[in-house]
């Protein structure tokens, strides 16, 4: 970080301070570092003639966006300001994106993406149900 601006941030009253700083703010290039690699991965995967449904986009339908959310986090966390929370303004845009391109999917793709929507989680994997097998109370089983 340039020393004028980290030295700017320190003395702003939005300036948080956390017992072990330099370890959360390592997590913080961690999560940037991660989330840039999903959307590079989105991005890399993604093609504008078929429907994409490996690589990242297997867990979830928006890959590049939940990189970026994680990215902000990561900001956040190597700024330690509050300053820093200024990208996650940008969310509900992003989500309002998301649904607007779920649109125009599911008019392209038809079935096939609404298939893929019931599947796949929009910005968090869908966890798989487990199916019991038993008894009801009232004897009947499933």
């Amino acid at each position: 970080i340039d020393a004028g601006l980290q030295h700017g941030l320190a003395g702003s009253y939005a300036q948080l301070q956390f017992l072990f700083d330099s370890s959360v703010q390592t997590f913080g290039i961690a999560m940037m570092v991660f989330g840039y690699i999903i959307v590079f991965l989105g991005l890399h995967a993604l093609s504008y003639d078929k429907l994409v449904t490996s690589g990242p986009y297997r867990y979830v339908r928006h890959p590049q966006y939940v990189g970026y959310f994680i990215v902000f986090a990561g900001f956040f966390l190597l700024l330690l300001n509050l300053i820093a929370l200024a990208p996650i303004l940008s969310i509900p845009g992003q989500v309002h994106m998301a649904t607007v391109e779920e649109e125009f999917l599911t008019k392209k793709f038809g079935n096939s993406y609404v298939n893929y929507q019931k599947a796949t989680g929009k910005f968090f994997p869908k966890i798989p149900r487990v199916q019991k097998t038993g008894a009801h109370a009232d004897g009947a089983r499933e």
